[in-house]
């Protein structure tokens, strides 16, 4: 067997050798092939999706709508109070479990040998909405109830779980929110002389910028989906369900999850994935035909941003970058699409929501004129597929077929 998968590693490796386009390909089927006699030809037969060829039909001049950013009072106030209950205490008491309660229980469920300890939340909308029978019991209280957690439930020992659990009251800690005083101001570490004025003066401002960066966000991916609309990519099969996977795979982590479940959720994902990878190859073939290139510095200056905003050391996740070829090359690649947006972006004309669409004294037909900039081609980026044929020994001579267009379906 060892000596097999070598011989079809070896023709593998030689037949891409020999086609330029097989070089750089998305995916590779397991081999099929006759049974191998020695010194005897032989054909073996792969499935390998190649990228898409991407003819670009428009990539600028797109009107867009980019949204509004605004910032209400009760937004002001909704985050002041979200920012009290964050800095909460949670003060131990005896009296029954009421709303917004933290409950600390110890929990069993059938075939369970040994308790396990848990803190219910029931200032959660999730937690509330579940455990709701948890209010009016007391410390030390025994009962048993029957469950049904989602699939997305906050707490993954919960997830997709569904039958009679056992608990136990062992705490009951009621939350005590702050006041918005020149105490609490003087814990934040403000001055003497801070206001409420000031503080909601700050909580709009940080609104606001997280709004715009909101605003910014939608704006990109509108100018995404004006792309991927005017110049049509068509997705391998085999490459799409890859990505698919792979983005799951990261997202659920070790989350139990129904095959059912994990069915609902691949077909939930798969249409926004296809026009990621779309806008992907977009992307390439613009950087390719503007010129577009990421420096090294680019590239490690990115690292840094990604490692700050999670806490990192900026220097240490660089160096580790350093050590694997393959993040280096995604992160160049994520710096390059970001750099190809910008350049759509500065072509485009943007208007915020809510702009009359039609000007004073504009006529319809002028309308109707201007509303025809952006042509909308219905043609598609194809390439067919190709069979290249090769005989000699059975030491390495085969048969490879590329089908990078219409590969085998997989559901």
């Amino acid at each position: 067997e060892l000596v097999k998968e070598e011989i079809l590693e070896e023709v593998l490796k030689e037949a891409r050798e020999k086609n330029e386009e097989l070089k750089e390909t998305l995916t590779i089927s397991k081999p099929k092939h006759e049974p191998l006699e020695p010194e005897k030809e032989f054909v073996v037969e792969y499935t390998i999706e190649v990228p898409p060829k991407v003819e670009l039909k428009q990539y600028k001049g797109f009107t867009l709508k980019r949204p509004k950013v605004e910032v209400t009072e009760d937004e002001v106030n909704r985050e002041i109070q979200d920012f009290l209950i964050r800095n909460a205490q949670y003060v131990e008491v005896e009296r029954p479990v009421a709303e917004n309660d933290y409950v600390e229980v110890m929990f069993t469920r059938e075939g369970d040998e040994e308790p396990v300890r848990a803190l219910i939340p029931l200032d959660d909308p999730e937690y509330a909405q579940i455990f709701k029978d948890f209010i009016g019991k007391k410390l030390g209280d025994k009962f048993s109830l029957t469950l049904d957690f989602p699939d997305s439930f906050p707490d993954r020992r919960f997830r997709g779980m569904k039958g009679e659990f056992n608990f136990e009251i062992i705490k009951i800690y009621e939350q005590k929110i702050p006041e918005l005083n020149a105490e609490f101001f003087k814990k934040m570490g403000k001055p003497e002389t801070y206001t409420e004025k000031e503080f909601r003066k700050e909580v709009e401002e940080y609104i606001k910028a997280q709004k715009s960066r909101a605003s910014q966000d939608v704006l990109s991916q509108r100018a995404i989906d004006e792309l991927v609309k005017a110049n049509p990519v068509e997705i391998p099969e085999n490459y799409l369900m890859l990505r698919v996977d792979q983005y799951l795979a990261e997202k659920l982590g070790g989350t139990r999850i129904t095959k059912e479940s994990l069915d609902k959720l691949r077909e939930q994902v798969k249409e926004s994935m296809k026009n990621q990878i779309a806008f992907e190859f977009i992307a390439k073939a613009i950087a390719e035909q503007e010129k577009i290139e990421v420096t090294d510095s680019e590239v490690e200056d990115e690292i840094r941003r990604l490692a700050y905003s999670q806490g990192i050391d900026p220097n240490a996740a660089v160096e580790v970058f350093k050590k694997d070829q393959n993040k280096l090359e995604e992160v160049r690649e994520s710096v390059l699409r970001r750099k190809v947006i910008e350049l759509v972006l500065s072509t485009c004309k943007i208007e915020e929501e809510g702009e009359e669409e039609e000007t004073e004294g504009e006529t319809e037909g002028e309308k109707e004129k201007s509303e025809q900039k952006v042509a909308k081609p219905e043609s598609s980026a194809k390439s067919t597929g190709k069979k290249t044929t090769a005989k000699g020994t059975a030491k390495k001579n085969a048969e490879v077929k590329k089908d990078d267009m219409e590969p085998e379906k997989e559901k």
